[in-house]
C-alpha cells in the first residue's frame, strides 16, 4: 500500500488559508500519485470557478488593520 499527503500554508495565495490531505493508497500507487499531485490544483479551479479568486492581500499592515475594522484606541 502507498499512501501520500499534501500540506499546503497559504492556498490559494491566502495567508491564514491551507489546504492539508492524506491519502491512501488502496487505489494503487498510480492512482495515490496522480491524485497527490492534482486533487488541490482541481480543487483550487473548482473554488476560482465558484467564488471567484482570493481578495488581494494589503499591501501593508495599517491597511490591514483598517480593513479589519481594528481600532488601537489612538484618536490622533
Amino acid at each position: 500500500m502507498e499512501d501520500g499527503h499534501v500540506m499546503i500554508d497559504g492556498f490559494r495565495g491566502v495567508s491564514h488559508d491551507g489546504f492539508f490531505a492524506v491519502y491512501d493508497g488502496h487505489g494503487g500507487k498510480a492512482a495515490m500519485n496522480l491524485v497527490q499531485k492534482m486533487l488541490h490544483k482541481i480543487f483550487e479551479e473548482e473554488l476560482n470557478r465558484r467564488v471567484g479568486p482570493p481578495p488581494p492581500l494589503p499591501t501593508s499592515s495599517s491597511s490591514l488593520l483598517f480593513s479589519s475594522g481594528h481600532h488601537d484606541g489612538n484618536d490622533d
